[in-house]
């Protein structure tokens, strides 16, 4: 079974995701028993409008805020992260390096949404990431891209992290699928912010996902 969250929202304040501690402990809680044994932190990261000391402060605070929670509650081990807005020359960033996953060169990169902004600029800069910089890069969420933003990451070396609600998705599923058959999906992720009811979906992404269980609950080794 999947025990390895690789993308939530569950810092209380730290972003969009959860408003406040007791939120944060209610879905830790709930990913617990649904079987998930870490979980990666990983708010979201703007490279126009954060800055990286910024960022990591209060990163460190809504973390603090958890030591109770940590301490007393059955919930899963907790590394920190950012999902990163990838944007053309972000190679160049002073302190890129201290948003990979802890204690890895994992870096988890959300694309723009934007069409217009799938610029070869931009994949040119993904390039650099991975060959130049040396960072693994993972690409959250590739469903919500057209065939050839994914083609081109993958293609590039870039590893796939898929959501639970999209793995179980009528209508995403069957890109999913393909996905997991041809060896390029290395990560799930609840993606979560506020509705801990994401995790009821496992079982159901564990049927689709059960060929990469391997890779999926080890993606630190990527």
């Amino acid at each position: 079974m999947i025990t390895f969250d690789f993308h939530s929202h569950i810092l209380p304040g730290a972003d969009h995701g959860a408003r406040d501690r007791e939120e944060s402990r209610r879905i830790l809680c709930t990913a617990k028993q649904a079987g998930i044994e870490t979980i990666a932190a990983t708010p979201h990261f703007y490279p126009h409008r954060h800055h990286v000391e910024g960022f990591l402060k209060r990163r460190e605070e809504a973390y603090a805020r958890l030591t109770e929670i940590r301490a007393t509650e059955d919930v899963p081990e907790i590394l920190l992260g950012a999902e990163v807005l990838a944007c053309p020359g972000i190679d160049n960033m002073s302190g890129l390096d201290r948003l990979t996953l802890d204690g890895t060169q994992i870096l988890l990169l959300e694309m723009p949404f934007v069409a217009a902004e799938l610029t070869d600029e931009l994949f040119e800069t993904v390039e650099r990431l991975i060959d130049e910089c040396g960072y693994t890069v993972f690409m959250a969420h590739p469903n919500r891209y057209p065939d050839f933003c994914v083609d081109r990451m993958v293609a590039m070396g870039a590893k796939l992290q898929l959501n639970l609600e999209d793995i179980c998705s009528f209508k995403e599923g069957r890109r999913a699928k393909r996905w997991v058959r041809e060896g390029l999906v290395y990560a799930v992720g609840s993606d979560v912010h506020h509705d801990e009811k994401i995790y009821k979906s496992l079982k159901k992404a564990d049927k689709v996902v059960s060929a990469a269980l391997d890779r999926i609950n080890d993606p630190l080794h990527a």
